[in-house]
């Protein structure tokens, strides 16, 4: 834990902390839009994610993954945001999130590939932002298969959770299997799953 967010930001690794003052410099422009109004925001953040997509090398349908973020923000409501982070007009990072109380989930997101640092300068930013308002608030930044701390973490999403200092908490998986009830009716139960 942190005494604050300066303290936090010290704590970053050296790379966060390069990267967040070269955006800075480049006046980096960070935008956040909520509910409905996000939906103007989607075609940046699906595009973010395909150059992240391919840089990692895995498949990625740019119209599933449009379809995919406006249902959610549909969902969501006023709790589901996109952030953006621009230079020059021109996107170079977008976070999508949730806001629930005093949390905050990081749901997807993406890079353009470049050395202008945006990224680093978004997440940075974002947590600024979020603990301003939240001292005593969480940012949640999903499911991790494996120890988020391990050192082969060296690419994508993982390396994100590794340099900002994430820290793996244990947690549940739900999904939802069909269970027939007594005298075969269908209907369906939660199972759970401990991770």
């Amino acid at each position: 834990m942190w005494a604050d967010f300066a303290a936090y930001r010290k704590g970053v690794s050296e790379n966060i902390r390069r990267d967040y003052k070269k955006a800075k410099e480049a006046a980096t422009v960070v935008k956040t839009s909520v509910g409905l109004e996000a939906m103007r925001d989607l075609f940046a953040l699906v595009a973010m994610r395909g150059h992240m997509m391919r840089r990692n090398k895995q498949s990625f349908s740019h119209v599933f993954d449009y379809f995919l973020h406006a249902a959610k923000l549909l969902v969501l409501g006023q709790r589901g945001f996109i952030i953006t982070g621009k230079i020059k007009g021109r996107c170079y990072a977008a976070f999508f999130g949730a806001e629930v109380g005093d949390r905050l989930y990081y749901i997807s997101g993406g890079t353009r590939n470049s050395r202008l640092g945006v990224g680093s300068y978004l997440f940075l930013t974002l947590i600024e932002r979020w603990f301003s308002k939240y001292p005593t608030g969480k940012l949640l930044m999903g499911d991790c298969g494996t120890a988020c701390d391990h050192p082969i973490h060296n690419c994508g999403n993982l390396l994100y959770r590794r340099k900002l200092r994430v820290r793996s908490v244990n947690g549940v998986n739900f999904h939802r299997k069909p269970k027939p009830a007594a005298g075969g009716n269908g209907n369906f139960t939660a199972a759970n799953e401990h991770s």
